[in-house]
């Protein structure tokens, strides 16, 4: 069972944004990714073993091309 749940919510520059949730659902943790109007252009909804993980994994998101922001909300 895993010890976080938690949304990324993304900002991307460009037209690039399905290129870059395939990307994103190559992440280990990954359950599902959408793209969405509004202030974020992509909802990633992730679950991981620990908070060990969480920097690792952040890292790999914002180490994709296009992502200019992001923000996390893990659930409690």
């Amino acid at each position: 069972m895993s010890n976080l749940r938690m949304s990324v919510l993304i900002q991307a520059v460009g037209t690039g944004i399905w290129d870059i949730c395939q990307e994103i659902e190559k992440i280990e943790g990954v359950k599902t990714v959408q793209v969405v109007v509004g202030t974020f252009d992509a909802i990633v909804y992730a679950e991981l073993n620990s908070v060990n993980e969480l920097k690792q994994f952040l890292e790999s998101i914002h180490k994709i091309e296009g992502i200019t922001r992001t923000e996390t909300c893990i659930a409690i």
